[in-house]
C-alpha cells in the first residue's frame, strides 16, 4: 500500500532540517580588542558599530565617527 504524503508532514520534516542545519554549524572565532579615550577614541560613549567588507571597524559616538 502507498501512503501519500500530506502536506503537514512535510513542513514538519522542512522545520526539523532547517532547526537540525542551524545546530550542526561550527562556532566562529572573534577577535576583540579593548580601547579607550587615550587610544584616539572621541567619546567613551559608543551609539553604533560598523564593519566594512575589508573589516575595517568603524566606532559612531557622540561626538562623531572614529575609524
Amino acid at each position: 500500500m502507498i501512503r501519500k504524503t500530506t502536506f503537514g508532514n512535510t513542513k514538519l520534516y522542512g522545520i526539523i532540517t532547517l532547526l537540525f542545519l542551524l545546530f550542526i554549524q561550527e562556532p566562529k572565532a572573534y577577535n576583540l580588542k579593548q580601547i579607550a579615550n587615550n587610544d584616539n577614541l572621541s567619546n567613551s560613549s559608543i551609539t553604533c558599530l560598523c564593519q566594512d567588507e575589508k573589516g575595517l571597524m568603524m566606532i559612531g559616538t557622540c561626538d562623531g565617527w572614529n575609524i
